[in-house]
């Protein structure tokens, strides 16, 4: 089975978590070692959940470059510390 659409994939987050997603995702960022100034790349991000706590981590003067299907589509907008230093990555085989 797929999740293909952002409202479902967050929907199913919030029950297989049972209330406990953002204690679990805040913990999984810590655990990351992403620190105050890291640029960091989350790939396959789904909705940008995790994306978030890792923008909180890496503050004002990191970034957090995001990729993935549901990203692009999720109409939601990261906070504005988690797009802050972006830089478009260059990729071998012209791959964005």
């Amino acid at each position: 089975m797929t999740i293909a659409t952002p409202r479902a994939y967050e929907l199913f987050g919030d029950v297989c978590f049972a209330g406990r997603r953002n204690r679990a995702f805040t913990r999984l960022a810590e655990l990351s070692g992403a620190q105050a100034g890291d640029h960091v790349l989350d790939v396959g991000c789904g909705t940008g959940y995790l994306t978030r706590h890792i923008a909180a981590r890496v503050g004002p003067d990191g970034a957090v470059n995001r990729s993935g299907p549901l990203a692009a589509g999720s109409g939601l907008r990261p906070p504005q510390e988690a797009t802050r230093g972006q830089r478009p990555l260059h990729l071998p085989g012209g791959h964005r």
